[in-house]
């Protein structure tokens, strides 16, 4: 039984990985110069710290982790194609660290009724990003979607980016009534779809990929005197795009 308790595990092992017990844990801490692998689905029902080795989800196997509260990564995460969700039902939670690169998630998934996370940090997530519920405060600087976005709770964008990066079509943006600040879609041969009426409040650019209008109202309200910007395609298809800022 976890009750309050910090689990750590700060041995290396010199034969080999080691093995993480599938259990629920109340506060999970991995330090040492060691690879740290799931043996099965995880969940950790307050804060998971990595302040040194790999916490590795196993490839093939994909175990997703659940936490509770908030995410620190000092080491490195390999997410694989697992799920990482987060399921707080309070708010003042956050995720900080390296969340990029070699340390990217690959699912991101927000699903806490009156839940509320904030990035300290840049994020990468290299497949889908989605808010079921809750509230999820973006990083200042740029968190980085590679597939679709999804959000029927709230995204507060801080002034920071999304950038897709998607290489391949069929990707949708549901923006579930939260506006973006900087919107960017930047990746070769990707292709976006906007699923229902959308807001940029500073700039959209497309960079390479073509974005589609679909039949919804895309509104940009940016009054830096260039809201939209695309060296891309934009497709307007049956949708319509609406100026309502002032330079």
């Amino acid at each position: 039984t976890p009750s309050t308790s910090t689990f750590s595990y700060t041995g290396a092992n010199g034969f080999g990985n080691t093995t993480v017990q599938s259990e629920t844990y109340n506060d999970l801490t991995l330090n040492a110069s060691d690879t740290f692998v799931l043996e099965a689905a995880t969940t950790v029902s307050n804060n998971l710290t990595i302040t040194a080795g790999t916490l590795d989800t196993v490839s093939g196997q994909n175990y997703g982790l659940t936490i509770g509260n908030n995410y620190s990564n000092s080491g490195t995460f390999e997410a694989q194609a697992g799920t990482v969700t987060f399921n707080a039902t309070d708010a003042g939670n956050t995720l900080g660290g390296t969340m990029t690169t070699t340390s990217a998630f690959y699912n991101l998934t927000f699903n806490g009724v009156a839940g509320a996370w904030s990035f300290s940090d840049a994020a990468t997530v290299d497949n889908t990003f989605t808010i079921t519920n809750g509230t999820v405060t973006a990083p200042s600087g740029t968190l980085t979607i590679t597939n679709n976005y999804s959000n029927s709770g709230t995204f507060t964008h801080n002034s920071g980016t999304v950038t897709m990066n998607a290489t391949a079509t069929g990707k949708t943006i549901t923006a579930g009534g939260s506006s973006f600040y900087n919107l960017t879609f930047n990746g070769v041969g990707g292709g976006w779809t906007l699923q229902d009426a959308t807001t940029v409040s500073n700039v959209l650019t497309i960079t390479n990929g073509t974005l589609n209008g679909g039949s919804v109202t895309l509104t940009l309200s940016g009054t830096t005197g260039t809201p939209f910007s695309n060296s891309g395609t934009f497709t307007a298809s049956t949708g319509t795009v609406t100026y309502t800022g002032n330079n």
